[in-house]
């Protein structure tokens, strides 16, 4: 059934789930109902299609149940503070061992909200920085905690850096005419493709050019042709409002002819 459930896709639990084995075996029963969901247990995420005991003690104690278990009774039975002094420098160092140097492949999956590409990273970096490896999907692309960077981050989903990403929308922003917008994102998509798909990438730009030209002929028609139907509606009122006022006149003019002809008569 784990295989079947997907974590990106999971939902998350909200509650308290008394101790960490209380927790898995919570993610256990929603894992055998096939339900995909996740709990925030002491700030580490942990989901119900791939916990298990050892996996959550690793990632929440640093070590697994048994060694954590083992480690407890040495401790009640010790009978010095020295000895007890050991056993917690050793279990210390077991914790440090399997924690080791964060990597790709002990990355462990978190689902977080970001926002922004720099609120990703700085929150991955952050992450690096406390010893944690994590990685976290980021609109389909997934940035780790162990080697990101700004740029990184960028080339990944951007397919350029920040520097040239802002510079592109600096200029499109001071671009004074269409012309000169569609120019800027030529440059944009060519710089993009360039990064992300060297090989063919020229033939895709000249089509992607074409095809942005192709678009901004079709806006400067429907951008006429709205143009056009605006002044017709314009004149189309004037005209029925010279309609009404011409009847008004005409009212008018049939009163004063009336109002003559009474005079004309009375004498």
């Amino acid at each position: 059934m784990a295989e079947q459930l997907d974590k990106k896709a999971a939902r998350l639990e909200e509650g308290y789930f008394g101790t960490l084995e209380q927790a898995v075996e919570y993610l256990i029963s929603c894992r055998e109902r096939g339900e995909s969901v996740y709990i925030d247990f002491n700030g580490v995420q942990l989901f119900s299609s791939d916990v298990t005991m050892d996996s959550a003690f690793l990632q929440v104690v640093g070590v697994t149940k048994e060694y954590d278990d083992e480690s407890k009774r040495r401790m009640s039975e010790a009978s010095t503070e020295e000895e007890r002094k050991a056993i917690m420098e050793e279990w210390n160092q077991k914790r440090k061992e399997n924690r080791g140097t964060p990597t790709r492949e002990n990355a462990r999956f978190e689902k977080k909200y970001l926002g922004t590409i720099d609120d990703a990273v700085k929150y991955l970096i952050d992450c690096r920085n406390r010893g944690k490896s994590v990685y976290i999907d980021f609109n389909g692309t997934e940035l780790y905690s162990c080697d990101v960077t700004l740029d990184s981050a960028y080339h990944q989903i951007v397919g350029m850096s920040k520097e040239e990403d802002e510079q592109s929308r600096r200029e499109f922003k001071a671009a004074k005419t269409e012309e000169e917008k569609d120019e800027v994102i030529k440059k944009w998509y060519a710089i993009r493709e360039r990064n992300l798909n060297p090989e063919g990438s020229e033939e895709r730009i000249a089509e992607i050019s074409r095809r942005i030209d192709e678009e901004s002929r079709l806006m400067s028609q429907e951008a006429k042709k709205e143009k056009l139907q605006g002044e017709v509606k314009s004149i189309e009122s004037e005209l029925e409002l010279l309609k009404q006022r011409e009847e008004e006149l005409k009212k008018r003019l049939d009163g004063k002819k009336s109002e003559l002809d009474s005079l004309g008569e009375e004498k």
